[in-house]
This record gives structure tokens, sequence and C-alpha cells, in this order.
């Protein structure tokens, strides 16, 4: 913050601002304000990395494949894939029951060359459905990763212009768009996952505008934008006790708010069109019947 606009009055709103933010880690934990190294307790790709996860990951090969192994009873894959693993097992298992108590299946299966015709009728297939819906996951992944990169750099940008620019004269409106600023990436969290944020704005939003903001009838990101577009608006063109910020400033802000929407929008996109259900169908057909057919080829 510039020193210069930090009075009396201002210096208390910095400090009522600093204090509503620290309200979030105070709430209730939720799927919306869990942080997401309670998710993932190794290293991960759902949180930004720091230097500690770098020196970790490049460790040397033992510890690293050391620490792997130990981590593996926590791991959050493990424990999705678990009960499909569970029942192919059984299976497996009932397979081998059968072959021992009927011996003459067991020859019977050796004729019929299953073993070949499961190679190459299911491998190719399976390849080539995993290649295309890994491709499109990574793909989708990029965007997202992409926009919640665009969503920082625009905040940051446009924090520092309200600081700078409309604080030294109206440090109460620069303060209300930092407030709004802080709690947009939880609002489109809680849009894109269906989530409640209504904690999150009530700790950090001035009662009025927390009842706007809770009232609306648009999605609540869009809504956040134009009440910052409204912000900047009267920032521009000035009130009776601050002065207008230049018009290339105003223009500035207008972009960093354009460059918000359209993450808005990407993040839209992901969420409106997956990846084909016919792959996955596919894939899943295929899968099931490879995982049914290799205790039977074995």
């Amino acid at each position: 913050f510039s020193h210069g606009w930090l009075d009396d009055e201002n210096g208390h709103l910095v400090d009522a601002f600093i204090h509503d933010l620290s309200k979030i880690q105070t709430l209730l934990e939720t799927k919306l304000t869990t942080p997401c190294y309670l998710i993932s307790r190794d290293t991960s790709y759902t949180r930004s990395w720091t230097n500690e996860d770098w020196e970790k990951h490049t460790a040397s090969p033992h510890r690293r494949y050391l620490r792997h192994l130990l981590m593996w009873p926590s791991s959050s894959t493990m424990r999705a894939i678990m009960p499909l693993v569970f029942v192919v097992t059984l299976w497996s298992a009932f397979v081998c029951f059968i072959a021992k108590k009927y011996p003459n299946l067991t020859s019977y299966l050796k004729t019929a060359s299953l073993r070949s015709a499961l190679l190459s009728s299911f491998m190719s297939p399976l390849a080539l459905l995993l290649t295309l819906r890994t491709n499109r996951a990574l793909d989708r992944l990029l965007d997202a990763r992409k926009s919640i990169g665009q969503i920082n750099r625009a905040g940051r940008s446009l924090t520092g212009s309200f600081i700078a620019h409309v604080a030294p004269t109206n440090g109460k409106l620069a303060l209300l768009a930092a407030r709004y600023l802080a709690i947009f990436g939880w609002a489109l969290k809680g849009y894109l996952r269906g989530e409640s944020d209504e904690e999150v704005i009530r700790a950090v939003l001035p009662p009025n505008e927390a009842e706007w903001l809770l009232s609306v009838q648009t999605d609540r990101p869009i809504a956040i934008l134009t009440r910052l577009r409204s912000l900047c608006a009267v920032a521009v063109t000035g009130t009776s006790y601050s002065l207008p910020v230049p018009r290339s400033t105003h223009l500035h802000m207008c972009n960093r708010l354009y460059d918000m929407e359209m993450a808005i929008g990407t993040c839209k996109r992901i969420l409106g069109s997956p990846i084909p259900p016919t792959f996955t169908r596919l894939t899943s057909r295929l899968l099931c019947l490879y995982l049914g057919l290799l205790s039977l080829a074995l």
C-alpha cells in the first residue's frame, strides 16, 4: 500500500480488510474451503508447487521411490480403483477355482486359441481409446490451469491499479474492490463445483454488499465482475471528494476484467462440454471385456 493515503481512517479500513480475510482460515472446513494439501498428502498437481515441493520431487531416486511406496496406503488414486481391483481379483479367483474343478473346461479353452484372439482384438482399440481420452483430459487440464493463471495475473494487476490510482483519493472504494477481487476465486470455485460460498462472502464483504451478491439471479462470478466494472466507472468519473483516474488506467482495468471474463468462459466450457461420453462408454466396455477374458486366456 502507498503510505501517502494511510491516514487514521484508511488505516482502520485496511486493518478491517486484513481481519476479514483472515476469517476465511477460521471457517469450518468444507469441500470449498479445505486446502488442497489436506486432500493430497504427497506431491500433487492439484496445488501450486513451492521450492520445497521441487526439492522433494527432485530428491535422490531411492528416497523418492521409498516415499512413494510408503505413501501408497494413503493414495487417493488407490482408494478410487480398489473396488474394481477387488472385483477383478474375485473373478480371477473364481476362474481358477472352476479351472481346477473342471479340467475339461481348461483343455477346451486352451484349444480355443483365446489368448491370441484376446490380444489381437482388444489391445489396439484399448490403447487407442485410452490415448484419446488421456490427450483430451490433458488438454482440458491445461486450459483450466491457464485460466486460473489468467485470473491470478488479472487480479493482481487490478488490485495494484486500484491501490496505486484510486486509493490515494478514495481508499474506501479501492478496498471494496479489493474485497471483491479476494472472493472472486472462491465464488468461481463454488459455482463450478456446485458448492455454497455464502460463508466466505459474508466473512469478507460488508453486510449490504454481501446481501446484494447473495440475492442476485445471475452467476456470482459474473455478478462480481459487474460490480467491479461499476466501481471502475466511479473511479474514472470521480466523486466530490476523489479525483478521476486517467483514461489509460481505466482502459487497463477494463482489459483485466475482460481477461477474467474470458477465464470464466473457458471454465464454463470445460464444465459444460465433457470428454465425449462415447469414448468413456467404449473404453469401459472394452476394459470390462478385456479384464473378464484375461483370466480365461491365462
